[in-house]
């Protein structure tokens, strides 16, 4: 039962490939910049939680202007007028080379 995590750690689901979503509860405080990282999470967070939000997919901080985690199976990142920080890269997956960012 994970209903009672407050902490998503350092390297948790690092290059789990396998996992599609995730669903972020109220009770998620911290999440470590690298706990997604290698992974095509698509994120979901509970509207009552009150560090984090979720952007098409995308983890950003509850005021939904910085980008925490992306995963583009596209290879394309558009970045809406929302968000005016990216944080650490490596939280941010494009494994299409040829991919493009579009900043709105």
């Amino acid at each position: 039962d994970l209903s009672n995590v407050t902490k998503i750690g350092a390297s948790s689901f690092r290059n789990c490939t396998s996992l599609a979503t995730i669903s972020i509860s109220n009770k998620v405080t911290s999440i470590d910049s690298s706990a997604f990282a290698g992974t095509n999470v698509s994120f979901t967070v509970s509207e009552n939680n009150s560090n984090f939000s979720s952007l098409d997919g995308a983890l950003c901080n509850k005021a939904g202007t910085e980008l925490l985690s992306y995963a583009s199976a596209s290879g394309n990142i558009v970045i809406n007028d929302n968000i005016s920080t990216v944080g650490n890269m490596h939280s941010i997956r494009i494994p299409n080379l040829q991919a493009s960012i579009s900043i709105m």
